[in-house]
């Protein structure tokens, strides 16, 4: 008789989901990330902006780091303006007022992460 080892099947995926979105205004939702069963030094959200419209200007405790999953805008980081684009990594320190305006003609996703 063969004894075969067999590995273990993952009983859960290391998939994560998100809460029903959460609307922002016209054409801005924002999906927090579910983390259940997990204690993580984080929080994290996606959210999308249409073509056209602006988040409004957001100042909070936390810090903050933006993944630009796709798309591109203009970024105002306290009256400062510049370019944003895909893959594009950004991080706000506290207090720091921010807003992003959708200025293409697709959609903008991104990932929002803070602590």
């Amino acid at each position: 008789m063969t004894t075969t080892t067999q590995t273990p099947v993952p009983t859960t995926t290391p998939h994560l989901s998100f809460a029903a979105p959460e609307f922002y205004g016209d054409g801005i939702a924002v999906k927090q990330m579910l983390l259940p069963n997990a204690t993580t030094p984080f929080k994290s959200t996606y959210f999308e902006i249409l073509p056209g419209f602006t988040t409004p200007v957001d100042r909070h405790k936390v810090e903050e780091c933006w993944v630009v999953l796709q798309g591109s805008g203009i970024l105002d980081v306290d009256g400062e303006q510049v370019a944003i684009n895909e893959h594009d990594v950004l991080h706000f320190d506290s207090f720091k007022g921010h807003s992003v305006t959708n200025n293409s003609t697709q959609p903008l996703l991104i990932c929002s992460i803070y602590w």
